[in-house]
């Protein structure tokens, strides 16, 4: 009775609502504490104080609920309504009040001081005892830390396109961060050493599956000893981090590592190995197994076994595969072809001289798929050199993950081998769980087969090892955006440009989602911002959709002009002139132009492979000229032979449409329209509504019918559009 009755009184004066709307209130005041103020880059005593009266300030509530009450007439102590004083508060319940409350802040100030001078001080004195105690005698910690880069806080809360980021997420204790090694050799010509032994202990750490290990990209763009680590490991979404610095004089190699708690900056361990180069082999490994020891992180046999590998014992061909592999890692996705060339070099001459050297031999494969993916080497014997590069690594070594994925990236430079991929990636997966290179490949192939959600979640698995990844944030946006949700697709843009402001590639590609919802006053917008040589693609589709011809005619002839385009880009730029002189009904410079086309994809021909990619130019090139048997023979082709590929197949089509409406077949364009209108990666309501190609159709009843459908079930677009075409 005695305790139902206690419940009774605690409902009475209100004490379970005052109790849920602190803890509510309190709550959202965390949340907001511990996202937001680090992006004003305030320090951590600031949010643990507030954090901390917060959570003192609770049981003083409930005092201040089951003392006082609230009455029309002010706060007045409970039971003074009942005894007929509610309209009148007495002074004693009002300086009772502010007493209790002065107690509360009081307490709350003096435990929040003391934490901050003794916890941290404690906890400070006892890692630098362990540090100390830890550290070699012939390794003293003398970095000298330099101020490292602030970085804005972009993982606050959860994005609009439903992926929970690092600092959303509760921080794994077997996690860990590899920062850039810095160069201390006075020759700085030594920096790929320093490079190459960083990657080589990330990935070795990467081979362990009970480790969160994040990618090499996201840790770039720090130094190599920064101040800030604690937000650092905020931002990664981990718990330790390992710096490390690098001296090479001739045939000695001084390294020195240290691992350190992100979440206190303390050290925890360091260790110094002085080599010469004959007997460097496996200091990677040896630092790899210390600090997963370090971080209670359990390997299986066959890890321990690959973490303990040496990659080769010949110290020549160890120096030219740390060359070729900076050079690798550090090649953009849009530079120029002739540094992986450099790197080919390398990894040649790696493989020269130690014929056993597995790990060269996948990269010498990496390198040469992208050669051959960017159009500089195209030839079937360039190709099937490199599947042989592939077959060696294997040979040698069966268990090598570089191996598995550079045969997956290998079957995907073929659409028709896209199924013969996954074996290799799952094989991968498994053998580099740490690997978001393996997560990203697996989500091209499976948007090339049609299983773009898949693709999707992959990307998202891809975010929580890549925290600060430009590029997967871009393939996430094209993901969300060829399944038609635009608003995602520029969420994930937005976020990408918090990591590089004003990116004119990733401005470019939000003008193009606005173009692609028929918002073409914010793409204008967009467009305007950016430098006048970059853009092109968005500016060119912007001047069409509005009928600027001569203005788009020009634009191209600035590309085509320029010396540093290969053979490929120079088609792809006289394929647009071509398309824009028939558009602009100039007879002349289309005979010219599409003519000159056709001759030179056809002498640019290396192998099959390159019909896919030729095969639509031929046809926009013949139909322009009213050749209407071969346009139509190029674009059956090109429809046939993009069949595999979900990506590329719904352009293959419409193209296939355009050109039969051209030449008097609308039936048969009609017909596939419904369904380039829903597939992924297919036509929007503006490409239906603004682009040329479709004019052929406009005056067709059934064409304007399917077309009001689809803009009547399109969301409403505020913007300012050209008038429909007549």
């Amino acid at each position: 009775m005695a305790r139902q009755s206690f419940l009774e009184e605690l409902k009475r004066r209100h004490v379970y609502r005052v109790a849920a709307a602190y803890a509510v209130v309190g709550w959202l005041l965390i949340q907001v504490v511990t996202q937001v103020f680090p992006i004003f880059h305030l320090p951590d005593w600031v949010d643990q104080a507030i954090v901390l009266l917060i959570l003192i300030g609770f049981p003083i509530a409930l005092v201040l609920a089951w003392a006082f009450d609230a009455t029309p007439a002010g706060i007045v102590k409970t039971g003074a309504e009942a005894a007929g004083v509610a309209s009148v508060p007495g002074r004693r319940s009002r300086r009772a009040g502010v007493v209790v409350g002065l107690m509360g802040v009081l307490i709350a100030v003096i435990t929040g001081a003391a934490y901050w001078h003794f916890g941290r001080t404690g906890s400070r004195a006892m890692s630098a005892k362990a540090a100390a105690s830890e550290q070699p005698a012939s390794s003293p910690d003398g970095v000298k830390r330099n101020p490292g880069t602030v970085v804005p806080n972009f993982n606050a809360g959860v994005t609009a396109f439903g992926l929970r980021v690092a600092s959303a997420r509760p921080i794994p204790a077997k996690s860990i961060a590899v920062l850039p090694f810095e160069n201390l050799s006075t020759d700085k010509g030594n920096a790929y050493f320093a490079d190459g032994m960083q990657d080589l202990i990330l990935t070795k750490l990467a081979d362990i599956g009970d480790l969160k290990v994040i990618s090499r990209t996201s840790t770039l763009q720090y130094d190599s000893h920064p101040e800030n680590l604690k937000q650092i490991g905020r931002q990664l979404g981990v718990a330790a981090i390992l710096e490390g610095s690098v001296q090479k004089a001739g045939n000695q190699v001084l390294i020195n590592v240290q691992l350190i708690d992100a979440t206190t900056d303390s050290h925890v361990w360091a260790q110094s190995y002085t080599r010469t180069l004959d007997n460097i082999f496996g200091v990677e490994g040896e630092v790899a197994e210390k600090v997963a020891t370090t971080l209670n992180a359990k390997l299986t046999a066959t890890e321990s076994t690959r973490v303990a590998q040496v990659p080769t014992h010949n110290a020549a061909a160890y120096d030219a595969y740390l060359r070729g592999l900076m050079i690798e890692k550090n090649v953009s996705s849009t530079a120029r072809p002739h540094p992986l060339r450099d790197a080919e070099g390398f990894y040649a001459s790696a493989v020269k001289l130690d014929p056993d050297f597995a790990l060269a031999w996948a990269h010498l494969a990496f390198v040469r798929i992208r050669i051959y993916s960017r159009f500089v080497d195209r030839s079937l014997a360039f190709l099937a050199e490199t599947r042989g590069n592939i077959d060696t690594a294997l040979r040698l070594q069966p268990n090598l993950g570089d191996g598995y994925l550079a045969l997956a990236q290998y079957f995907y430079l073929d659409v028709r081998s896209l199924d013969a991929a996954i074996p290799p990636l799952n094989k991968a997966r498994e053998l580099l769980p740490n690997n978001a290179d393996v997560l990203v490949a697996l989500s091209d192939v499976e948007e090339r087969q049609g299983k773009w959600q898949s693709a999707g979640v992959h990307l998202r698995q891809a975010a929580l090892l890549e925290p600060r990844s430009v590029d997967w944030l871009v393939d996430l946006a094209y993901n969300q955006w060829a399944l038609r949700e635009p608003a995602q697709a520029r969420a994930a843009i937005d976020r990408a440009l918090v990591l590089t402001p004003n990116n004119p590639y990733l401005i470019a590609f939000k003008a193009r989602i606005f173009q692609s919802e028929g918002n073409l006053a914010m793409a204008q917008k967009l467009i305007d911002a950016l430098p006048a040589s970059e853009g092109r693609g968005a500016r060119a589709w912007q001047l069409v959709l509005t009928r600027q011809y001569d203005k788009a005619i020009a634009l191209w002839h600035t590309r085509l002009a320029q010396p540093d385009l290969g053979w490929f880009g120079r088609l792809v730029a006289q394929d647009e002139l071509c398309t824009l002189y028939d558009l602009a009904r100039q007879a002349n410079s289309v005979r010219a132009t599409c003519g000159r086309l056709i001759v030179g994809a056809q002498r640019a021909r290396q192998s099959p492979a390159d019909d896919v990619e030729l095969a639509s130019m031929l046809a926009d090139a013949y139909a322009a000229l009213g050749n209407k048997m071969e346009a139509l023979k190029a674009a059956r082709r090109n429809v046939a032979m993009h069949s595999y590929c979900s990506v590329c197949k719904p352009d293959a089509v419409a193209l296939l449409a355009q050109i039969q409406a051209r030449f008097g077949n609308p039936d048969a364009a009609l017909a596939v329209l419904p369904k380039l209108l829903t597939e992924p990666a297919g036509s929007t309501v503006t490409d239906l509504r603004y682009a040329p190609g479709w004019d052929p159709l406009r005056k067709d009843p059934r064409f304007q019918a399917l077309l009001n459908r689809a803009i009547d079930a399109a969301p409403a677009v505020a913007s300012t559009v050209p008038p429909d075409p007549e």
